[in-house]
């Protein structure tokens, strides 16, 4: 073969009998095949590995048991589900006649854990209502106890009464 030449088609011996030239568009067709084989090499790759990197984290996922279930954080030596489950316990005063120390416990996992403290929260607003509705009736004007040192009237706004759930027996008006 001749090496002067940078065209590769020029570098094969015209009288080589084993050379034969090609049909136009044959290359073309081979080079995309080999393309079109690669391309497929490297999805099946990426397609491979994106597949046992979800398998692993799915897998976690699944076996740290965070997938299903709410968030569960472990603060003050009590878990999430511990606190939901005595949490009307604790609302009520009761825990702390019960067992001290888990009162103690929750009180402080109740302090630090963001969606605890929420719960909690809640429990108290909606407790503060259902006094205000207890207390005041259930229009919110007329107070069914009648030692109640507020001074109510049938004009009486029953927005008022709800300012004032936290402490009912403040001074009056």
């Amino acid at each position: 073969m001749n090496m002067k030449h940078s065209n590769p088609l020029e570098r094969a011996n015209p009288n080589d009998e084993a050379w034969a030239a090609c049909l136009p568009g044959t290359l073309s067709g081979v080079v995309g095949a080999v393309r079109a084989r690669r391309r497929a090499k490297m999805i099946g790759r990426v397609a491979a590995s994106s597949a046992v990197v979800l398998f692993v984290v799915v897998g976690g996922t699944i076996l740290s048991g965070r997938m299903f279930a709410p968030a569960e954080y472990d603060f003050g030596g009590v878990w999430c589900s511990e606190v939901r489950q005595v949490a009307e316990s604790y609302m009520s005063g009761d825990l702390i006649k019960e067992d001290p120390e888990l009162a103690q416990r929750v009180a402080k996992h109740v302090s630090l854990c963001p969606l605890c403290g929420k719960m909690i929260d809640r429990m108290r607003q909606e407790a503060s209502v259902a006094v205000a509705f207890s207390h005041h009736g259930s229009d919110g004007i007329r107070c069914r106890d009648p030692n109640c040192r507020h001074h109510h009237s049938d004009n009486a706004n029953p927005l008022l009464f709800f300012a004032q759930v936290d402490d009912p027996h403040r001074a009056s008006r």
